[in-house]
């Protein structure tokens, strides 16, 4: 497959700006097919100009390595990008796992209350369809309102700390 044209995307770097994954997989792949030429080069000995530079391309290679422990196939940062990731999304999962944990036990302590079994997600917050003449008895914020004003969709108090502690999480 062709290549893309990184230079674009050096010239930001090089201002001091930043590029995403697909930049830097993209390098790799170039520095995958110098290993290739190097290889070629080194085995068949016939380019000697070529082969004095292109002997100085281990620290390329290095860099490849290291882009492969830290990109995935699907191009999404690995996890042992380094151990501070890893960390973050380790207590991602946890964070998610307890507020999943919280969502069932409120479900739970509210079944009289709902107006459906399953949690709603509405305005990106995880809420309780709740009938609306007993919307007072839910601690927590009316995140909206059914059309036919018969369902408040409350997010409860205990899980706006959870989302706050999730949010930062991926903010970091």
């Amino acid at each position: 497959t062709p290549h893309k044209d990184i230079l674009p995307h050096l010239a930001v770097i090089k201002k001091g700006g930043t590029c995403g994954v697909e930049f830097f997989y993209q390098v790799n792949e170039y520095l995958k097919n110098a290993k290739v030429l190097k290889d070629e080069v080194i085995k068949d000995q016939a380019y000697p100009y070529l082969l004095e530079v292109i002997r100085n391309l281990n620290e390329l290679e290095s860099l490849s390595h290291r882009l492969d422990r830290t990109i995935t196939k699907d191009l999404e940062i690995s996890d042992n990008a380094s151990s501070t990731l890893r960390e973050i999304r380790r207590n991602l999962k946890n964070e998610i796992s307890s507020q999943s944990k919280i969502i069932n036990s409120l479900m739970m302590k509210y079944k009289d209350y709902l107006n459906d079994e399953r949690v709603a997600l509405r305005n990106a917050s995880f809420t309780l369809p709740i009938k609306s003449t007993y919307k007072h008895k839910v601690d927590g914020i009316t995140i909206d309102e059914s059309d036919s004003g018969l369902t408040a969709f409350i997010e409860p108090t205990e899980i706006i700390a959870f989302n706050n502690k999730i949010a930062r999480l991926k903010e970091k």
